[in-house]
C-alpha cells in the first residue's frame, strides 16, 4: 500500500514534467517558425514590389512604343491614300482631256499625276522609321523604329513580371497566415501553461500543436517546397 501510494506522486510528477516539456518544445518551435515566416514574408513582399515595378515600367514602355510606332504607320497610310486619290483625279482628267482633245486639261492631268507620285514619295519618306542619319536621339529612334517582334518580346517579359508578382503575393499571403497561426499557437501554449496539466490544459496544448503544424505547413507553402 505504501509503495503504491509513493508511486502515484512519482507518476504525477513524471506526467507534469512531460507536460511542461511539451509546452517548452512548442514555444521553441513557435519561435523558430515565426522567425522563418517573418523572413519569408519580407522577402516575398520585396519580390512582389520589384516584379510589380518591372511590370508597370514595361507596360508604360509598351504603350509608348505602340503609340510612337503606330503614328508613323498611320501617317504613311493616310498620306498614301491622299496621294492615291490625287492620282485618280489626275488619271480622270487625262481621260477627259483625251476624249475632248484638250491640251490644257492634258497638261493639268499630267501635273496632277506627277503631284500624286511626289506625294506618295513624301508619305513613304515621312512614314519610314528613322535611321542613324536622323537628327533624333538614339532613344527616340529606337522607339519610333519599334518592330512587331520587339513589341511581342516586351509584352512577354511584362507578362512574366506580372505573373512573378502574383506568385510573390501568394507567398506573402501564406506567410502572413502562417504568422497568424503561429501567434495563435503561442496563445494556446500560454493558456496551457496557466491551466496546468488538467483536461482543459491538455486540450489547449493539443490545439497549440495543431496550430503550430498549420503554421509549418504554410511555411512550406510560402517557401515553395510544397506547390
Amino acid at each position: 500500500m505504501t509503495a503504491a501510494a509513493n508511486d502515484d506522486p512519482l507518476r504525477e510528477s513524471a506526467a507534469d514534467s512531460r507536460y511542461e516539456r511539451l509546452i517548452a518544445l512548442l514555444i521553441g518551435l513557435i519561435a523558430i517558425v515565426a522567425a522563418v515566416l517573418v523572413v519569408l514574408q519580407s522577402s516575398a513582399s520585396l519580390d512582389e514590389a520589384r516584379a510589380n515595378s518591372v511590370a508597370r515600367r514595361l507596360a508604360s514602355e509598351l504603350t509608348t512604343r505602340l503609340i510612337a510606332s503606330g503614328s508613323l504607320t498611320s501617317y504613311a497610310g493616310i498620306n498614301s491614300q491622299r496621294a492615291w486619290l490625287v492620282g485618280m483625279e489626275g488619271n480622270a482628267r487625262a481621260i477627259v482631256a483625251l476624249n475632248a482633245d484638250d491640251a490644257a486639261q492634258r497638261a493639268v492631268a499630267e501635273a496632277t499625276v506627277a503631284a500624286s507620285a511626289r506625294l506618295a514619295d513624301i508619305a513613304a519618306t515621312m512614314g519610314a522609321a528613322p535611321d542613324e542619319t536622323s537628327p533624333l536621339d538614339p532613344f527616340a529612334r529606337s522607339v519610333l523604329a519599334t518592330t512587331d517582334d520587339e513589341l511581342y518580346a516586351i509584352l512577354k517579359v511584362q507578362n512574366a513580371a506580372a505573373d512573378a508578382a502574383g506568385i510573390a503575393s501568394d507567398r506573402s499571403s501564406r506567410a502572413v497566415m502562417g504568422l497568424s497561426l503561429a501567434a495563435l499557437a503561442g496563445v494556446m501554449a500560454g493558456l496551457a501553461a496557466v491551466m496546468g496539466p488538467c483536461r482543459s490544459g491538455r486540450a489547449l496544448l493539443a490545439m497549440g500543436w495543431i496550430c503550430a503544424g498549420g503554421a509549418i505547413g504554410l511555411l512550406l507553402l510560402a517557401r515553395g517546397v510544397v506547390p
